[in-house]
């Protein structure tokens, strides 16, 4: 990668979270891009493909819709609150599910040792 962008000097790599709000909206902006411009639209040429994308971005700047948060920051807080309790609940069960898996293969072992050492002890022997 490291590499390639060496030589391709015009591109520049930039780090996007998956989980940025701003991120969201421009696959919003695409999305709508793709209902009501491309999705059904038959263009014969590369310039025709532009020429609809450009009208699109006129259109959709001549009409802005500013983005407003639904949510008050003490709402969005008490999600977070209630995912992290909620993954904590799953990593307690988690947890537990492995130290009764632990046991059930001591258990396990501890039984097929004492039955192996018994068949010894009454000369039996495994290798049949």
């Amino acid at each position: 990668m490291t590499a390639w962008l060496q030589r391709h000097r015009r591109f520049t790599f930039h780090f996007t979270p998956t989980s940025c709000s701003w991120a969201n909206a421009v696959e919003g902006l695409f999305a709508k891009l793709t209902r009501h411009r491309l999705k059904r639209g038959v263009f014969t040429s590369i310039v025709e493909l532009q020429a609809a994308i450009s009208r699109f971005i006129a259109e959709t700047n001549d009409m802005p819709k500013p983005f407003v948060w639904t949510k008050s920051a003490d709402a969005i807080l008490a999600a977070v609150q209630r995912g992290r309790q909620a993954l904590e609940a799953i990593h307690s069960h988690v947890r537990l599910c492995q130290m009764q898996a632990r046991k059930f293969v001591a258990f396990f072992q501890a039984l097929v040792l004492g039955c192996t050492r018994q068949g010894r002890r009454h000369g039996r022997h495994d290798d049949g």
